[in-house]
């Protein structure tokens, strides 16, 4: 188990008008306890990780909680296992082979670094469908370790395509604090570039966020996350997302500036590429925007920067 994540280390832009999005990307969707459109690990009635509805949400009501947590020890003496061991905190948008993948946690397959990305997303099917081809995931997430040297989280996304009747990767992204190894100190935006390394345009993306712990435990770290959407390529340009660019306060009830920006043309759109405000020679002035949602603030030296009205 202490390599499940491990070996998946291993292994901009304009929103289209049809663009495909995962069902319930704010996670603001309950059915009971389990978020609807997506999927986590459980074996005969009992949750093997933590996945959980918080109010601590980047934006509307809900994020949710994705946590490692120790294989229940009545299961464990149902099957006839003779040690327990911890389950990696576990989501995704797809359907899971749970059988299978059981059979790998109890025989220390899921563990082993021989097995390879491709016989993972084997047992992941009816990801999120395409017509067009995603460039990026983006979305929101706060990491609460216990200990932080020593937890780690994954966020990947596979791009799936038929290649001769067989199901195959054609792409992947990949973002992890593997390197950053600290708390988040609150909500921090990722950007996940999905890169097609195939040529071979994908039909189905899998989204899936994996938290690590390898020892067994009282309390594990958590990741929460929110607002996770698809970024598509129109084909008509693409937009350079400016981190330096100043947009504040963001998010925002509806009133923000720019900093830093001085007689600068200003065009704002919406999701679906619709200018909503147009400003030809901005010089600080305060701007509103009335209606909530996700907008793209973008100079004329090209540079744009994603603004959220709640």
């Amino acid at each position: 188990m202490k390599k499940f994540l491990s070996f998946l280390t291993v292994a901009f832009l304009v929103l289209s008008l049809n663009a495909q999005q995962f069902n319930n990307s704010g996670f603001e969707t309950w059915v009971g306890n389990a978020p609807q459109g997506w999927n986590s690990l459980g074996y005969m009635g009992y949750n093997l990780c933590k996945v959980a509805k918080s109010t601590d949400a980047h934006s509307g009501n809900f994020a949710i909680e994705v946590a490692p947590q120790n294989f229940p020890p009545v299961l464990a003496t149902i099957m006839g296992m003779e040690e327990t061991f911890v389950v990696p905190g576990f989501l995704t948008n797809a359907t899971i082979d749970m059988a299978t993948l059981i059979q790998m946690f109890t025989s220390g397959t899921a563990g082993d670094v021989e097995m390879d990305m491709q016989t993972f997303a084997n047992l992941l099917t009816d990801g999120l469908a395409l017509t067009e081809q995603p460039t990026a995931i983006t979305g929101y997430y706060n990491f609460v370790p216990v200990d932080a040297e020593n937890s780690l989280f994954a966020i990947l996304g596979l791009m799936v395509a038929e290649i001769e009747g067989q199901r195959q990767i054609v792409g992947i992204g990949y973002y992890s604090n593997e390197e950053i190894m600290v708390k988040s100190e609150g909500y921090q935006e990722f950007t996940m570039d999905l890169m097609n390394f195939a040529g071979t345009p994908a039909t189905e993306l899998i989204f899936l966020a994996l938290v690590e712990s390898e020892e067994i435990a009282v309390n594990f770290s958590s990741l929460f996350l929110d607002d996770v959407n698809v970024v598509y390529s129109s084909g008509v340009e693409a937009l350079s997302f400016d981190n330096t660019l100043s947009v504040y306060p963001n998010p925002t009830s509806g009133d923000f500036r720019i900093e830093g920006v001085n007689d600068s043309r200003i065009v704002i759109t919406n999701t679906l590429g619709q200018v909503v405000e147009q400003i030809e020679h901005y010089k600080g002035q305060n701007i509103r925007l009335n209606d909530k949602g996700v907008y793209f603030v973008r100079l004329d030296n090209g540079s744009v920067r994603k603004l959220i009205v709640e």
